[in-house]
């Protein structure tokens, strides 16, 4: 009788934890959310330059998050400019409980073919409300 217990808990565990990642909502703010902290895009403005884009997140999941980031002019996806993985975070932690979050930062270097406003939009592919965007110039050469 212990297993037929231990059964459905383990499972429970497991469609819980598998259902942490994917689906779960942390709104559409371009200053960020429960995941993304930040986003930066530095360097020299200017068509050909190399520019930066500094991402900060802080992560609470027990599987890695895979992070895209993506170059928009107006609502053209130009191309992708970077693709990594938050790593998973050991133990149980919690999303409400901000000591518990594990902050990190990644960067993607790229430049621009084209003068005009261009986006930098950051998410993660499983959950697309999940993202950050930051808007900048870029002038001609």
């Amino acid at each position: 009788m212990a297993t037929v217990r231990v059964r459905p808990l383990l499972l429970l565990l497991c469609v819980a934890l598998a259902g942490g990642a994917c689906g779960v909502s942390f709104g559409e703010s371009s200053e960020g959310n429960e995941f993304f902290t930040g986003l930066d895009v530095t360097g020299h403005k200017v068509v050909g330059e190399p520019l930066t884009a500094a991402v900060a997140y802080e992560t609470f999941y027990p599987m890695p998050v895979d992070i895209t980031c993506d170059l928009y002019r107006g609502r053209e996806r130009l191309r992708e400019i970077g693709r990594t993985q938050a790593p998973a975070v050991p133990g149980d932690r919690s999303p409400e409980d901000e000591d518990e979050r594990v902050p990190g930062n990644v960067s993607f270097d790229f430049a621009v073919e084209e003068a005009g406003k261009h986006e930098v939009e950051c998410y993660t592919p499983l959950d697309d409300s999940n993202f950050i965007v930051e808007s900048f110039g870029v002038a001609p050469r």
